[in-house]
């Protein structure tokens, strides 16, 4: 009995002891607590410090306002009766659209913000495009576009020059890229074939107002063509000039586009609603081989040393050779006065650092996981 009345004492002096201990307790701690808010945003990826290409001013006048026009159903008749004459058609030789003359090409710019990027190269040998019953032998282009670093689009383009002088798109295989992976072909197409005629892409004598169609199949591709220049200010490679043919191009969906040609170089300038490009190399064919300039030797060896880097994620290393690409990039445009302003070192440091944004991101996003 008095164990019993012992555990009794014990219980009630700890059931008061309890009820003290509860009445001093503020009553947010009896509260849930709430999950704390974090004091600091997570890591974002950073890709590297290479400036964006600033926006070049056009030289040549903004295109206007276009209500966009239906193309019509069927191929616009070509130029003279019964179609152009090709007695040497691989001959290309039109100073506005030197085909046979250019060995490569390379095109800088933006495209919808993205830095953007063109490459021509001729290929060697020829082939035969049959058309009208007519044989017609070709020179070949390979065509290559990349916007951010990205690879967007090739083709294989095939030209003809006719006995007046007059260049002929005669068809292009287009493979269309997305995410790096095949997309479609659209945009093929090739003379004799469901109803293409040849295409004129550059006449021989230009006149202003004159109209053509360098694209000819309705449905597929069309294009038309309107001459508003033959004066037109604006770079090449070699220097300023005064007299590029400047042409308003109007597409397929009725938005327009404007292209100024130059004499021995062909397309020099290229501007539409949201992109912009200049030629900033021509290779002759045929030119004999020099040693590289030692300020591109530098950039080369600094994009070198920038892929190797960011596996390791040695970001200051790949700031310090960005910053010495674009050094040597300005030594070099500052002793060649022929440098469009499209090739500026913003652009030279973009194009080394696009193609390595997505594995830089990649590991540094791996490096705060």
């Amino acid at each position: 009995m008095l164990k019993f009345f012992y555990r009794l004492l014990l219980l009630a002096l700890a059931l008061v002891a309890f009820a003290g201990c509860s009445a001093q307790q503020p009553a947010a701690s009896r509260a849930t607590p709430l999950a704390a808010a974090p004091t600091a945003a997570p890591p974002t990826a950073v890709l590297p410090t290479a400036a964006l290409p600033t926006a070049v001013p056009p030289t040549a006048a903004p295109p206007t306002e276009v209500v966009p026009t239906a193309a019509p159903a069927t191929a616009a008749p070509a130029s003279g009766t019964g179609g152009p004459r090709f007695t040497h058609p691989t001959a290309i030789s039109n100073p506005l659209y030197p085909i046979a003359l250019t060995r490569y090409t390379i095109a800088l710019g933006t495209e919808g913000g993205d830095p953007s990027r063109t490459e021509i190269t001729l290929l060697p040998g020829t082939r035969v495009i049959a058309w009208n019953g007519q044989q017609t032998e070709v020179r070949v282009v390979q065509f290559m576009a990349m916007v951010g670093g990205r690879l967007v689009e090739v083709a294989y383009d095939y030209f003809a020059q006719a006995d007046d002088g007059s260049v002929y798109y005669m068809g292009e295989d287009v493979t269309n890229y997305r995410d790096g992976k095949v997309a479609d072909h659209g945009g093929s197409w090739q003379a004799g074939k469901d109803g293409a005629p040849p295409a004129l892409i550059m006449p021989a004598r230009p006149s202003v107002g004159q109209v053509f169609n360098p694209e000819n199949l309705p449905g597929v591709v069309f294009e038309t063509d309107k001459v508003l220049s033959l004066g037109q200010k604006t770079t090449t490679p070699a220097g300023p000039i005064d007299n590029g043919v400047f042409v308003e191009e109007t597409l397929m969906d009725g938005s327009v586009e404007h292209k100024i040609y130059a004499a021995n170089f062909g397309i020099v300038e290229e501007q539409a609603s949201d992109e912009l490009s200049h030629l900033v190399l021509y290779a002759p064919a045929g030119a004999p081989p020099r040693a590289v300039p030692d300020a591109l030797s530098t950039i080369e060896a600094q994009a070198e040393d920038i892929a190797d880097a960011v596996p390791g994620g040695s970001w200051a290393k790949v700031s310090a050779d960005v910053d010495a690409a674009r050094a040597a990039w300005q030594g070099y445009a500052g002793e060649h006065d022929g440098v469009p302003p499209a090739a500026s070192s913003h652009q030279v440091a973009s194009f080394i650092t696009a193609p390595l944004a997505a594995s830089s991101c990649a590991t540094r996003c791996a490096s705060t996981t």
